[in-house]
């Protein structure tokens, strides 16, 4: 189970420009595409020349339409890497090379049809927002409103030259909500990182005027710093708005998706650098719509123009072993394995069975196989230490020694946060379903044995492409200095403001054990107090959220006195009320819609009978109070700070259990926050998709949230409401509990505009120094 009180993830970061539509990019969290007119450019300036290329191209034969006079991108693909003679991971591809190979495969009306009924099913049944995406935003807020079930009816009567086109617009669609926590995600057309080299950033000059800049430049080192006058021959400004509004998905705030269309430094993994998940305007998981960007840079010494190309690299490089041409490609990265009685072209690779989704999710199907599980006709591309003693100002904790490899973490069933599609698969103890090779470079965290369920925590780690040394930074903090290092946290103290003490918590997605993470934030905190620091700021910026029982154990940690959790509710349907009830019949080890995991209310037991969890239409609070007083009780924790003595700092990307601790603090505890980055003089949210709770259509972790599989342990996968599995290799995660209000509790969270009650612009030097950030958050603290 899996609250989330705005995150991300994403990532996500679907992000896409297209003359038709969209698809996501993943490194920074989008989705849509970017239909502002551009100029095309005919020279490039910055051209790649230490990349190894092969002129040569593959011609595809008997494969389909206009197929003798086609170019296979797929096996040009490979060809090059057989070429090379070296690892995938660090070659680059060209961006014709990867639009042939994705643009290759014919349209299929059966998978339409039924890739269109599943997700119609998932959302009308299971989607807790499915109503009230279809109303205009509240103010403040920047999206559109959609009816999905309308849109579905007219993506089904359009006409589409290939499978690339039709997957873009459903894409386009589900990410014109703007909620993180759900996405269609298709394996087929994300096989491939595009890059620019380059990463830029927006500042408030003097004058008063905001302005794009050049954060990185990895070809050209001596743009840094300059100014992006217009791209593509449009004012910079203008093109990353429009950008963030249209292809950003990660906030229903525009400001915060234009802090996340640009650089923005983050603590990851322990390490300060670019987030993984910023500059989408200039990193993208999906195919761009032209081979291109041209720049108009003021440098102080006049213009100059630069046109940059995209490059493509893989993002395992294991992949390119698996294909050798269209037809392989779509048969091992394409078809779904799980699809109802899926046929193999004589062509194509039999997946090992080890790739496959369990027997319970294979039986679980009844539509017809399409068609297209065959390679579609080519077409021409047109955790624990037990305390004894109270914790002392003076005394830390320490962690417990390792678990043996083969016990299973305690919070194994803690609700996580999900950021990007990618970072779902991170965990290669419970990587099972859908292809696990595919995600292999993704995960950091391969050889932690106190690991759990990954979950969305990092759509894909830049910092192992070739383009690493775009993320990688040399941060120099001019006025902090740490006192304690907790990895996912870390805590300084102002060195011009020796009293004001600095929490900067990274995300609730903690590589060790619950308990240790308890302990690590309990010591950093206490570090603080020792060291005198009497007033706090908590940065909560770029934090893409995680475990819930972590924001909760935050919220309880530093105020002791309110319960640390929102209520959520599952805004029934039939299915949903069929599946509450079928928990008393099944009995399942553990269930999402089991009434005994929440509670009435925050001083209450858990639901008597079902019939008191429908009346109040699943109403209630997460349960997880027990296991964060016993600790607190049990080390007598107590903290120097309050409401008048600390400020919760954020640029937005707040997300998921992050946000439930940015929201509750604000709310209830009345903390002052301030916000960083957006547009000048306009509001900026303190957090984004908090959602509620999120799901997962099929589980890539094999874990208990996915519908799929609880659906047929509950017998409901014959219901007639049920979806049947898609035919192409989908990652679909959606939101099925909302959060609310709990001083206004009719209110849904994630429909409401919580900005900051104040505002901090970046400048040339603080967007690259968080103590200089922090210095200024300070002067909203009392004297």
């Amino acid at each position: 189970m899996r609250i989330f009180l705005i995150i991300l993830p994403i990532l996500l970061l679907l992000a896409t420009q297209g003359g038709q539509s969209a698809l996501p990019t993943l490194s920074p969290i989008s989705t849509k595409f970017f239909n502002l007119e551009t100029n095309d450019t005919e020279n490039s300036l910055s051209k790649l020349t230490n990349l190894k290329t092969d002129d040569t191209e593959s011609k595809i034969t008997n494969l389909g339409i206009n197929g003798a006079d086609s170019v296979d991108g797929c096996a040009n693909i490979h060809k090059k890497f057989n070429a090379a003679n070296t690892a995938g991971k660090d070659l680059s591809f060209s961006f014709s090379d990867v639009s042939s190979c994705y643009n290759s495969f014919k349209f299929d009306n059966n998978i339409r049809t039924a890739t269109i009924d599943t997700i119609k099913k998932i959302l009308n049944g299971f989607y807790v927002f499915n109503d009230q995406a279809k109303q205009p935003p509240e103010s403040g807020f920047t999206f559109d409103p959609v009816d999905i079930s309308k849109e579905l009816d007219s993506i089904a009567k359009k006409q589409y030259n290939n499978d690339f086109e039709f997957t873009t617009d459903v894409i386009n669609l589900i990410i014109k909500m703007k909620d993180a926590h759900t996405f269609y995600f298709p394996i087929c057309y994300t096989r491939f990182t595009f890059t620019q080299q380059l990463a830029l950033y927006a500042i408030v000059a003097n004058d008063g005027s905001q302005q794009i800049k050049v954060f990185k430049d990895t070809l050209d080192s001596s743009n840094k710093n300059c100014v992006v006058d217009e791209i593509d021959g449009h004012p910079a400004l203008d093109v990353i708005k429009q950008y963030a509004r249209d292809t950003v998905f990660i906030s229903k705030d525009l400001g915060v998706r234009f802090n996340m269309a640009l650089a923005s430094l983050a603590l990851v993994n322990g390490n300060l650098q670019l987030h993984p998940r910023s500059s989408q305007f200039n990193i993208r998981l999906v195919l761009p719509d032209k081979d291109s960007i041209t720049y108009t840079l003021n440098c102080g010494s006049g213009t100059k123009t630069v046109v940059r190309e995209w490059v493509a690299f893989i993002n395992n490089g294991d992949d390119l072993n698996n294909f050798s041409d269209s037809a392989s490609y779509w048969s091992k990265f394409c078809v779904n394995p799980s699809a109802p009685t899926p046929s193999q072209s004589p062509t194509s690779t039999q997946l090992p069975i080890s790739t496959q989704l369990p027997t319970s999710t294979q039986s679980s199907t009844s539509i017809q196989s399409p068609t297209s599980t065959q390679p579609p006709a080519f077409t021409k591309p047109p955790k624990s230490t037990k305390l004894t003693k109270p914790v002392s100002s003076q005394t830390q904790l320490s962690p417990r020694p390792k678990r043996s490899q083969t016990s299973k973490p305690k919070s194994s069933q803690h609700p996580k946060s999900f950021t990007n599609p990618i970072s779902k698969f991170r965990n290669s103890n419970r990587r099972q379903t859908y292809h696990k090779s595919f995600m292999k470079p993704f995960s950091k965290f391969e050889n932690s044995k106190l690991r759990q369920t990954h979950r969305f925590r990092n759509s894909f780690d830049p910092v192992q492409m070739n383009d690493a040394n775009l993320f990688k930074e040399d941060v120099v903090l001019s006025d902090a200095t740490l006192v304690f290092d907790a990895k996912f946290a870390q805590f300084y103290k102002l060195k011009s403001k020796n009293n004001i003490g600095v929490a900067m918590i990274s995300t609730e997605d903690v590589p060790i054990s619950i308990n240790d993470a308890f302990i690590s934030l309990v010591n950093g905190f206490k570090a603080l107090a020792n060291n005198s620091a009497t007033k706090l700021i908590l940065d909560l910026s770029n934090n893409e959220g995680g475990f819930t029982v972590i924001s909760h154990f935050i919220n309880r940690l530093l105020f002791p006195d309110t319960y640390p959790a929102f209520p959520t509710d599952f805004s029934l349907t039939d299915i949903k009320k069929a599946a509450i009830e079928a928990v008393d019949i099944k009995k399942p080890p553990f269930s999402l819609f089991d009434r005994s995991i929440y509670l009435t209310s925050p001083d209450a037991l858990p639901f008597n009978s079902t019939d008191e969890f429908l009346k109040v239409k699943g109403f209630g609070f997460e349960n997880d109070k027990d296991e964060i007083n016993n600790f607190i009780n049990q080390n007598s924790i107590s903290l120097p700070w309050n409401s008048s003595n600390m400020v919760i700092l954020t640029n937005g990307y707040c997300g998921s259990a992050c946000s439930s601790i940015a929201l509750h603090l604000s709310e209830i505890n009345n903390v002052t926050t301030v916000s960083v980055g957006g547009f000048q003089k306009t509001p900026l949210s303190i957090s984004s998709f908090i959602g509620g709770q999120e799901f997962f259509f099929t589980d890539p972790n094999n874990g208990f949230e996915d519908l799929v599989k609880e659906l047929n342990r509950l017998g409901l996968s014959n219901n007639d409401q049920a979806p049947q599995q898609f035919p192409t290799n989908i990652f679909f995660p959606f939101v099925i509990r909302r959060a609310f209000s709990i001083k206004n509790p009719n209110q849904v969270l994630e429909f409401t505009f919580k900005p900051a009650q104040n505002q901090i612009n970046y400048n040339d030097q603080s967007v690259r120094d968080f103590s200089i950030i922090w210095d200024q958050a300070a002067t909203f603290l009392p004297a």
